[in-house]
């Protein structure tokens, strides 16, 4: 099994579409700019990447794209989890195949599982294929959420690595784990990236590192270095982003926000995704423009981005 700690920044990539399939060459330059800029991991086929509406042949692609792209450079963790445990397996197995370095197993959606099962679904993963396991606890989509007693049993399984907490932190917010001090934790909301570290987090699934990786990268640095009080100026640089970013749903409003910023990055979602409202395009668009227009805080947050410098011109 594969020794990966996966910490700091981990990108939750979105998914470019051509046409009724993806845009490999398109994906593919964003992962490489993605690492060119800083990012701590990669996490493809997540819910950011519009993993629901991917068949399995394209999920198995886009694993095999981002670790190529990656070559060993960055931690690939392949989103698998689905609301069967079988599927989830062999998800989990062909990732495994492909050469990711771990996997992020989202809590069963739908049937809403006991605990009990909850806790039979991950040992079934986990006994079935040899890789690294993050879980994902995410009851505002999934309808379920883990309890702190089923968590202690789980964390007695080797192979699950850490947990993806939701925006509340959930049951993992309750303990610092002494009987798993290696058990990592991740925020899974940028707005609240920061205030998580105060409470035990090493890292996030970050949706805003899609467009700003070293941005995302240096507010997660900040906090492992315990300088907050920098981690705190840069995150309040991009509340106004945030803000206008959530007026859809994910990863509607991030996918357009991007492709404002990258010539000839597709911003179209899969139905049931719709694209963006016009007032979400005018909030992203606004948002955009004041961050990149405030010289000084801008410079030191994109730390001499110059693909942002390049683009700077389509945003008025």
């Amino acid at each position: 099994m594969k020794d990966v700690i996966p910490r700091g920044s981990m990108t939750a990539l979105v998914t470019p579409f051509k046409g009724d399939g993806l845009d490999e060459r398109a994906f593919g330059d964003f992962v490489e700019w993605q690492i060119r800029q800083g990012t701590d991991g990669l996490v493809p086929c997540n819910v950011a990447g519009e993993g629901s509406t991917l068949s399995e042949t394209e999920r198995d692609r886009l694993v095999h794209l981002a670790i190529e792209a990656a070559s060993a450079r960055r931690p690939v963790i392949a989103a698998t989890g689905c609301h069967c445990t079988e599927r989830t397996i062999a998800r989990t197995r062909q990732a495994r195949l492909a050469g990711a370095d771990a996997v992020l197993v989202v809590t069963p959606y739908y049937s809403r599982p006991s605990q009990e099962g909850l806790f039979q679904h991950f040992k079934a993963i986990a006994s079935a294929v040899d890789i690294p396991i993050l879980l994902q606890d995410a009851p505002d989509r999934t309808g379920v959420a883990l309890t702190t007693a089923t968590l202690a049993r789980l964390r007695r399984i080797p192979s699950i690595l850490g947990i993806v907490e939701p925006g509340d932190g959930g049951a993992a917010a309750l303990h610092t784990f002494p009987d798993r001090p290696d058990f990592v934790r991740l925020s899974s909301r940028d707005e609240l990236a920061v205030q998580h570290h105060t409470v035990g987090s090493q890292g996030c699934l970050s949706a805003i590192a899609n467009l700003l990786p070293g941005v995302s990268a240096a507010i997660q640095e900040a906090c492992r270095q315990r300088d907050l009080v920098l981690a705190s100026a840069l995150h309040r640089q991009l509340l106004p982003l945030l803000a206008a970013l959530g007026s859809e749903p994910e990863p509607v409003a991030i996918k357009y926000a991007v492709s404002c910023l990258r010539t000839g990055f597709n911003p179209a979602p899969r139905l049931p995704l719709a694209p963006p409202a016009a007032a979400s395009r005018r909030a992203i668009e606004a948002a955009l423009a004041h961050l990149v227009d405030t010289p000084e805080a801008f410079a030191a947050m994109i730390l001499h981005d110059e693909t942002l410098a390049a683009e700077r011109p389509r945003l008025h």
